[in-house]
């Protein structure tokens, strides 16, 4: 009989979660079972000493008689899988359990005790379970993947990308390992290693949709909209009723200018999908977008049915405002979406609540804004945004989130009266450009905010170099109105400029919203980004330069290609005309500051 070494490894795929220890018994006993065989057949009285010095280590490891009853154990470990996979989380994480005080070595066993616990939402005892199986199974990429996931799903892709990449040094030819990793690298804007990962996954699998569909994703955030509209179609050639793609397409085309193609797109798919939350959230968007008011308002409505993607409602119970003026109701306004899209929502009111109705109006907004908003509409009454809210609020009579009443109330946005609506502190702003004036010596007092730290900063926010041209005018006074970034940005800025931008340290842009629209309406000329300075700088009627990025960088409320502000009429709209490139909007600020510097009647 001829020996053959390999024997007495087969069969042990399925033994890969019992450890180092487990594996050295298993293939001891087909040793011993091996050599009694051989000791029948040829007497082979040698090996005797060799199996008691076996049989002795045995005992000793095997001290739960686990390998005397391998196959019960394996049984255990599969049925608890099967529980898993069925969705009874709690009873498979007691079988987990059961193995695991049988052996704590068993990987199989850790990592499906972690997908029960992350099942439970307990993640901290996932993450543990998770490395704990890694630690055991250190050839195994399983673990490791389904570790980086579960940091992904927490939101934390920084510590998702190594173990993703650990993963993929155990096996690089998992497409949806590459595809997770990808995922992460989104997260962290890391555009470039992103589209790479989406390209390995593709490479291995052809019809990964999701990676197909992230692929043209990356492609769009690094401004290239016709390669990404080729990945979604190439997604849905595969998959032709896979949402993500057909969401993505919609809006590739949107911003290509093909709203038509885009909205054909959405209504195909919602006439097949009537109640599909995003479909609808998403045609609103693209509208409103392209200006078409009136029924992007109504689709609009959607924002607030859940999706991922929804606006966070409040609880109230009152029944909703229908626009009607009925005798001595009272009717509650909160107001949506952060800071910059609170005081923009309130702009459709301004007119409104200075009417004088019936109604008793009440305001929630978020409680940096309250006594901003208090001053400027005293015949209302503001109310800071709490959990729970207001014991005062639990008595209206009806409510109105604050964008509804564009479509309840029939408000005209392209017809304003009044270009201020928001009104800074008389005192604090005469002494701030009391202040400003004396520093600036006769020059223009221009505010500048560079950076966004909110949704699609990566195309918003210019690079600080681009800034130069602006910075190097002679006749213009600089003052910093950033409420976000480091300290680096502003000593970079100052490098790039020559002089020092003014920083008031006696003013809490972050905190103190009131102080920074005193700060605002004390300057000539405000040149801001797409952010929550822009807003109020528009609001409080302050002549303001603002730069919008140009494809999906810009928020609906920039429209396209207008240069002026339907909610802000001192606002004037500089646009980037090519992704990436924003010196020739820049330098076409620098010329409207010329401009207005030579009328007057434009500042204070």
């Amino acid at each position: 009989m001829e020996y053959q070494p390999l024997y007495l490894f087969q069969n042990l795929a399925g033994d890969t979660g019992i450890g180092i220890e487990g594996k050295i018994i298993v293939i001891g006993i087909r040793v011993l079972r091996f050599m009694k065989k051989m000791m029948k057949t040829h007497g082979l009285t040698p090996f005797f000493k060799l199996i008691a010095i076996f049989k002795k280590w045995y005992v000793h490891k095997d001290k739960y008689g686990l390998m005397k009853h391998k196959a019960e154990y394996i049984k255990l470990r599969q049925h608890a899988s099967q529980e898993l996979k069925l969705g009874h989380v709690n009873v498979a994480l007691d079988m987990f359990h059961q193995i695991l005080k049988l052996n704590d070595r068993d990987a199989i066993a850790w990592s499906g005790a972690a997908e029960c616990y992350e099942a439970l939402s307990d993640f901290e005892l996932a993450i543990q379970g998770y490395k704990n199986a890694c630690a055991i199974a250190t050839t195994d990429f399983q673990p490791l993947h389904r570790l980086g996931r579960l940091f992904i799903k927490l939101s934390k892709p920084s510590l998702a990308i190594p173990v993703l990449t650990n993963a993929l040094q155990l096996n690089d030819v998992v497409d949806a390992v590459w595809c997770d990793l990808g995922q992460a690298q989104m997260v962290v804007n890391d555009y470039v290693s992103a589209k790479n990962s989406f390209n390995s996954s593709v490479a291995i699998n052809s019809k990964n949709v999701s990676a197909l569909t992230s692929l043209g994703e990356c492609y769009r955030e690094l401004g290239e909209p016709q390669k990404a509209r080729l990945q979604f179609e190439i997604a849905l050639s595969t998959q032709p009723d896979f949402w993500p793609a057909i969401n993505a397409l919609a809006i590739s085309l949107s911003d290509l200018d093909k709203a038509k193609e885009a909205l054909y797109i959405l209504d195909s798919f919602i006439d097949v999908n009537p109640g599909h939350v995003q479909a609808h959230q998403n045609k609103a968007l693209i509208l409103l977008r392209n200006s078409q008011i009136k029924q992007g308002f109504q689709e609009y409505e959607w924002r607030l049915h859940p999706s991922s993607f929804s606006v966070p409602t409040r609880p109230f119970p009152f029944k909703r405002w229908d626009g009607n003026n009925i005798k001595s109701n009272k009717t509650l306004i909160w107001l949506e979406q952060g800071l910059g899209d609170e005081i923009l929502s309130l702009s459709t009111w301004r007119s409104h609540l200075g009417k004088t109705t019936s109604n008793q109006f009440y305001i929630e907004c978020d409680q940096r804004l309250q006594n901003l908003i208090q001053r400027s509409f005293p015949q209302v009454k503001v109310y800071p945004r709490t959990n729970p809210p207001s014991n005062d609020l639990r008595k209206m009579d009806f409510v109105c989130p604050s964008w509804s009443g564009v479509h309840i109330a029939n408000i005209d946005i392209e017809h304003r009266e009044n270009s201020q609506f928001l009104r800074s502190c008389p005192k604090k702003t005469a002494s701030l450009r009391q202040k400003y004036k004396k520093l600036a010596r006769g020059r223009t007092i221009v505010g500048l905010s560079w950076s966004s730290g909110g949704q699609k900063r990566v195309h918003k926010n210019p690079q600080l170099q681009c800034w130069a041209p602006l910075l190097k005018r002679e006749n213009c006074y600089f003052v910093s109105t950033q409420y976000s970034g480091s300290e680096s940005d502003l000593i970079a800025l100052n490098k790039i400029s020559g002089a020092e931008i003014y920083q008031d340290k006696s003013i809490d842009l972050t905190n103190d919203i009131d102080d920074a629209a005193s700060q605002l309406a004390a300057l000539d000329i405000a040149v801001t980004v797409s952010n929550t300075t822009a807003h109020l700088a528009g609001a409080l009627g302050v002549p303001v330069a603002t730069l919008i990025p140009s494809g999906h960088g810009g928020f609906w409320y920039w429209f396209r290609k207008r240069s002026d502000s339907p909610w802000y009429p001192s606002m004037h709209i500089f646009r980037q005309t090519k992704g990436g490139k924003w010196t020739p909007a820049i330098a076409n600020i620098s010329n409207w500051i010329n401009e207005m510097s030579s009328a007057p009647s434009y500042l204070l």
